[in-house]
């Protein structure tokens, strides 16, 4: 395909705008929570029309999905798990699992935290809740996959123990009793996931 400076200028618009309608939809959604705000107001709040909204998005479904990648994209998590897929260690990992919770989910909390409260009554909202929460099951099975296969895995626990157990570990609810309700930093946080990750999972000695 001939891509002509004219293209160029179509896409970046069309880039331009995609972004536009989804920090709008951000916006809207932090301040009013999902029920309060529909794609009209999403327009109107991104000056498009309902119709630019529905020809970039087609639902409010997918338009939440996208504002989720993109607050995920915006706190690294692509590169947090390509660096924990990398590592070589039980420490390597546990180390990538614990800047998780203090670069990703501090960023990523407040959407979700919105996302979760809707997701019984907003069809939108419990698609995307059960879209993030299987992403977030296939990447902790490949850890205690990994874990197992480095010979480090506990032997009294299953795959899918140790998921369960890295699941509520580094649940984005301990995050805010511990850190948004209890005022603990986030060092010290991340130190209490870690320390609690490997003394659940490895089998004794140290986590090198």
């Amino acid at each position: 395909m001939l891509y002509t400076s004219r293209t160029v200028k179509a896409s970046s618009r069309s880039d331009r705008t995609r972004q536009a309608i989804i920090e709008a939809a951000g916006r809207l959604w932090m301040e009013h929570g999902l029920h309060g705000v529909g794609l009209e107001e999403v327009a109107s709040a991104a000056g498009v029309t309902r119709r630019t909204v529905y020809l970039h998005f087609g639902s409010k479904a997918a338009l939440l999905l996208a504002y989720v990648y993109d607050s995920e994209s915006r706190a690294g998590l692509p590169g947090l798990v390509a660096a924990m897929t990398a590592a070589k260690t039980p420490a390597e990992i546990f180390d990538v699992l614990g800047q998780i919770q203090v670069q990703y989910v501090p960023q990523v909390f407040p959407s979700m935290r919105v996302v979760h409260a809707a997701r019984a009554s907003e069809p939108a909202a419990a698609e995307v809740w059960d879209d993030r929460m299987r992403g977030r099951r296939t990447v902790f099975r490949a850890v205690a996959t990994r874990l197992s296969e480095m010979g480090r895995l506990d032997p009294a626990l299953s795959i899918d123990d140790a998921v369960g157990l890295i699941w509520v570990l580094t649940s984005p609810h301990m995050y805010e009793y511990l850190v948004v309700d209890g005022g603990w930093s986030l060092d010290r946080y991340r130190g209490h996931v870690v320390r609690l990750l490997s003394r659940a999972l490895l089998v004794s000695g140290p986590i090198s």
